[in-house]
């Protein structure tokens, strides 16, 4: 993809910018939603969603004193089946696993696991524990 957009400060607060709305559960905004990011320059990262919504905005100044040439996106929808962790889950808690190996049902000698709404960005704040016993 290209991203070529107007940058007049560091961190994108004026000027031209694109204003990214990610985990969202419904395709709206109002000045009151937060933003996830704002972006401008010319490196864009790739987004993710852990809800089943995005939303970009673009915001321009009316004074054109640039060669910015814009952006050109490319989308994908995944699946996250892909990405759920193989272990059993701890109840009551938001991203606690375990990983036994043994004889019983829940028995792993393999497999995988990740880090909360991978591969999005995991939330602010978040402390997981990943408890792996072999038998």
């Amino acid at each position: 993809f290209d991203f070529n957009i107007y940058q007049s400060v560091k961190n994108c607060s004026v000027g031209d910018r694109l204003k990214v709305f990610l985990d969202l559960d419904r395709p709206e905004v109002n000045e009151m939603t937060p933003w996830s990011g704002i972006l401008c320059g010319s490196s864009l990262p790739v987004l993710y969603s852990s809800g089943p919504v995005i939303i970009l905005e673009l915001h321009t100044d009316n004074v054109r004193q640039n060669q910015s040439t814009g952006f050109r996106g490319v989308f994908r929808f995944i699946d996250t089946s892909s990405y759920k962790t193989e272990g059993q889950k701890l109840p009551g808690t938001a991203c606690d696993y375990q990983f036994i190996n043994g004889n019983h049902s829940n028995s792993h000698t393999k497999g995988k696991f990740y880090s909360p709404q991978y591969p999005s960005s995991y939330p602010k704040n978040s402390r997981c524990t990943y408890r792996f016993k072999a038998k």
